[in-house]
């Protein structure tokens, strides 16, 4: 099974495996399928009897043994995109699925790299129950939320209004829209100053696992809360 036709050049070296019974392309975009036809001859393989042609969408699932092309997953188009997420889940299934050694060099640099700001930063146990019976935004990232910065941006503004708590990629997006969060949240190390600019974090809370990077959690102006995950690292 291969997923995405690129420029016909994967399924024509399978085709040329003599004991290859059966060969199962599986379209990912369509207009881009269209435009190769266009322009390039594809009936070396198309005309193949053991080839047969379908839309990844139009199955439930992807099927094995597969080869998905890289350039074709990230152009999937909406009707595709579901068998696109799976093949994309699948083929990280061994790195997602790994353990992550807590005694690594690397995780252990990091994590003595924060010790001095952890230490001296406040507890986020001290946040539970801080705003009891109120009203609380959790705002994440993706597209739905593009659809909201104008309704998000309204309600900030009023008088009396929910408790804004965002992940830490939603920041930067927020504060584009002149939308400022109560708290941020960032639990991931790879997150920079890309995206969490200190320059107006005056006044904005930020709760922090001991994997963040010091050098952000230093920058940034307003109260900061360490926390632990159930994680051993």
């Amino acid at each position: 099974h291969v997923y995405g036709t690129g420029l016909g050049d994967l399924p024509g070296v399978l085709l040329d495996r003599a004991d290859l019974e059966k060969l199962y392309v599986h379209i990912l975009n369509g207009a881009l399928f269209a435009l190769v036809l266009q322009l390039l001859d594809q009936r070396q393989w198309l005309q193949d009897p053991r080839v047969e042609l379908f839309y990844a969408g139009d199955h439930p699932d992807f099927f094995t043994p597969f080869f998905a092309l890289p350039a074709e997953m990230l152009l999937a188009d909406d009707f595709n995109a579901k068998i696109r997420d799976r093949l994309t889940n699948e083929v990280h299934l061994t790195f997602n699925n790994r353990d992550f050694d807590p005694q690594s060099p690397q995780i252990q640099q990091r994590l003595q790299e924060c010790l001095p700001v952890l230490l001296g930063d406040a507890d986020v146990a001290q946040l539970f129950g801080s705003c009891a019976g109120r009203e609380i935004y959790v705002i994440a990232t993706g597209p739905t939320l593009e659809q909201h910065f104008e309704r998000l941006a309204a309600i900030r503004q009023r008088a009396e209004r929910p408790l804004f708590i965002c992940v830490d990629t939603a920041y930067r997006p927020l504060r584009e829209h002149g939308i400022v969060p109560d708290l941020v949240v960032s639990i991931d190390q790879r997150i920079g100053f890309r995206h969490l600019p200190f320059d107006t974090s005056d006044g904005i809370t930020l709760v922090y696992l001991p994997m963040s990077d010091p050098q952000v959690l230093k920058a940034w102006k307003g109260k900061r809360y360490g926390g632990y995950s159930a994680s051993p690292i």
